[in-house]
């Protein structure tokens, strides 16, 4: 198989979940990177097969736009009912 090199930015956040996860499997960072997006590719053509990849990309829509709401809401000022 042939490689190609990508970049990419990536929170410092994920990249300390990575390390640590990559320290407990004992295998490099680009390693279980490259495992993670490969498994994870396959299992997503897969389940492009039986529809489970649009619902998918479906909730994640439907949960951004209840984070969004939520935003909204909070920055709201509602009077306590008395």
């Amino acid at each position: 198989m042939s490689t190609t090199r990508i970049s990419f930015i990536l929170p410092n956040e994920v990249l300390e979940r990575l390390d640590q996860i990559a320290k407990k499997a004992d295998m490099d960072r680009t390693k279980l990177m490259v495992n993670i997006l490969d498994e994870c590719s396959k299992s997503l053509l897969a389940s492009e097969k039986i529809g489970l990849l649009q619902f998918t990309i479906l909730m994640r829509n439907l949960a951004e736009k209840m984070e969004e709401w939520a935003k909204t809401v909070k920055k709201k000022k509602i009077e306590p009912l008395e």
